[in-house]
C-alpha cells in the first residue's frame, strides 16, 4: 500500500495517479494485525488506517464516474464507519447521480453511527445534505415522481 501511495505522489498525470491510488486501496484489506492486541501496534494500526482512508478519498475525488466513486467510498465506510468526510463525499456522488433518498439515508446512517460513540454530525455535513437535497428537488420538474425514490414526490 505504501509503495502505491508513494507512486501516486510521484506520477505526473491524473491517470497514473488514479491507477496508483487504486492499487493502494486494493492493498488495504483491514486493520494491521487485526485480532492481535499488542500495546505497541495501535499507533501503527491507526496510521495505516488513516493512510488507507486518505487513499480512498483521493481516489473517489480523482474518479470522474460517481458510481465508481461510490464503490470506493462504501469500502472506506466499512473501514471507518464514523469518518464524516467519507459520508460527505458519498452524498456528493449520490447527488451527481440524482439519488435524493440515498442522500437522506447516508445522513441517517451517519447520525446513527455517530450516536454509537456519543457524537453527532457536524453542521457542515447536515448543511451539505440539505443543500444537495434542495438542489435535486429544484432540478426535478414539479409533480414528477422519481422511481429511485419509491415513486414518492420530494
Amino acid at each position: 500500500m505504501r509503495d502505491a501511495l508513494r507512486d501516486a505522489e510521484r506520477v505526473t498525470n491524473d491517470a497514473d495517479r488514479a491507477a496508483a491510488l487504486r492499487r493502494a486501496v486494493d492493498a488495504y484489506d483491514g486493520a494491521l494485525a487485526e485480532g492481535f492486541d499488542y500495546e505497541w501496534i495501535e499507533v501503527y494500526r491507526e496510521g495505516i488506517r488513516r493512510q488507507a482512508l486518505d487513499a480512498h478519498l483521493a481516489l473517489a475525488t480523482a474518479t470522474a464516474d460517481p458510481t465508481e466513486a461510490l464503490a470506493v467510498l462504501e469500502a472506506a465506510m466499512r473501514h471507518d464507519p464514523y469518518a464524516e468526510p467519507i459520508y460527505q463525499q458519498a452524498m456528493r456522488a449520490r447527488a451527481a447521480l440524482g439519488h435524493l433518498d440515498e442522500i437522506r439515508a447516508l445522513r441517517r446512517t451517519l447520525t446513527r453511527r455517530l450516536e454509537e460513540i456519543d457524537a453527532e454530525p457536524s453542521e457542515d455535513t447536515v448543511d451539505l445534505a440539505d443543500r444537495l437535497i434542495a438542489g435535486l428537488r429544484q432540478r426535478r420538474p414539479a409533480g414528477q415522481r422519481n422511481p429511485r425514490d419509491g415513486g414518492r414526490r420530494p
